[in-house]
């Protein structure tokens, strides 16, 4: 649900968000849910050739003192939860715990969209998240043509990057 914030005044100065395309991109990882505890090595067994490594390549708009948050779904579990937290084209890191080869779907799902107005009803903020590219295990795959973003009445609109409210972009799969 989009969520809108009247305010009594008017804020002054507030820019678009402009997305440079940097010399350098900036690598952002999620934290994780997995707790750290002292084992021995013969407790530990990583089986890393069944991971796949994804990287969402985002940019945030910030607005109301907070960036886009969105959670990564690969085949439908949450791989984790990242803010876009900068107005760059920035690297969100992910491990699935899963091959590449075993994924069908993976979905960017942004959850925080907020708008502010002024007084008189001006909009003077607008939170959003821009996904141009998942990298799987090294496959670049970019958004727009193959994608489609799901809304949370359930429509669907073909050809996207941009979620402008909360809603999944989804990354369809072909094996």
């Amino acid at each position: 649900m989009r969520r809108t914030i009247i305010l009594p005044f008017i804020l002054l100065g507030l820019a678009g968000c402009q997305v440079p395309m940097p010399d350098e991109v900036a690598v952002a990882r999620p934290p994780t849910s997995m707790q750290v505890a002292s084992l021995s090595h013969e407790d530990v067994h990583l089986d890393l050739e069944n991971r796949a490594r994804i990287v969402v390549g985002a940019v945030g708009q910030a607005a109301a003192e907070g960036w886009p948050e969105f959670e990564l779904l690969v085949n439908g579990r949450s791989m984790g939860t990242v803010a876009a937290a900068s107005p760059d084209l920035t690297h969100y890191v992910f491990e699935a715990d899963v091959p590449a080869d075993e994924i069908k779907e993976i979905r960017v799902r942004y959850f925080n969209d907020v708008e502010i107005f002024a007084q008189g009803h001006r909009k003077i903020g607008d939170r959003n998240l821009f996904v141009y590219y998942l990298d799987v295990d090294g496959a670049k795959l970019p958004a727009g043509r193959r994608t489609h973003i799901v809304h949370e009445d359930g429509s669907v609109a073909r050809g996207q990057e941009s979620l402008w409210w909360n809603a999944d972009l989804v990354f369809p799969i072909e094996g």
